[in-house]
């Protein structure tokens, strides 16, 4: 078993500049993962390079991830959860309540083209997540960075969720973000969306250049219930 137990604490793989980091949960049979803190972020190179794609994957028992705040791979570095088949994984706020999370934020420089992931394929999954953001543009001027959620198993809950979020930088390139629900026809997993759902976010804040932003989601299996318009949103006049 692996526990990290300190909600006021940090949980940071890979992080720095040129720095690669990977944490493997415990994967014998019945084993237990617990990780409580106020912020998970897997692969920052802040304003440095990054060093590659750092990884946490899951073990095969049972895992708990706990945290106010969840980064997936964040100024040029990339940072991805991977699944265990049979695992199972329960995500949440360090205080009960919800999860902020983003998969894919470039935020400095040259954008990684690796892309950022939570895989939760084969994984039975219950997230309850406040605002999601799949793939970020947050001050990078070149290369497209890129951030992707797949979810299959299980319940998915969101208050918002925003794919591709345009929110600062001259990229040219642009972001690019994916949400797939379902593996398959069969798959059973449930989105639940309770506010904005948002397939392409252009901040009113954003650089006027041109970019080229891509944004997807996509449903193979499984059913997703939004309380909101499903929209894309320019707050550009451009």
């Amino acid at each position: 078993n692996f526990t990290y137990n300190n909600s006021s604490g940090q949980v940071l793989i890979g992080s720095g500049t040129r720095v690669l980091g990977t944490l493997t949960l415990a994967n014998a049979a019945g084993s237990s993962n617990l990780i409580d803190a106020s912020k998970i972020v897997i692969g920052d190179s802040a304003s440095g390079n990054g060093g590659g794609l750092s990884t946490i994957t899951l073990g095969g028992g049972t895992n708990t991830l706990d945290a106010d705040t969840i980064t997936l791979g964040h100024g040029k570095a990339a940072g991805s959860i991977l699944p265990t088949a049979g695992a199972s994984l329960t995500i949440g706020g360090s205080s009960g309540t919800n999860a902020a999370i983003t998969v894919g934020s470039a935020s400095s420089g040259s954008a990684t083209t690796t892309n950022s992931q939570l895989n939760l394929t084969g994984v039975n999954a219950t997230v309850h997540a406040s605002t999601v953001i799949v793939g970020q543009l947050a001050g990078a001027t070149a290369s497209q960075g890129s951030g992707s959620i797949t979810f299959d198993n299980g319940t998915f809950n969101a208050t918002a969720l925003e794919i591709t979020n345009d929110a600062s930088g001259a990229d040219a390139a642009g972001i690019k973000g994916a949400f797939t629900v379902g593996a398959a026809s069969t798959s059973t997993g449930t989105l639940n969306v309770a506010g904005p759902f948002y397939i392409g976010d252009v901040a009113t804040g954003s650089n006027a250049a041109v970019k080229t932003d891509l944004a997807s989601f996509t449903l193979v299996g499984g059913t997703v219930n939004a309380s909101s318009d499903i929209a894309s949103f320019n707050g550009k006049s451009a």
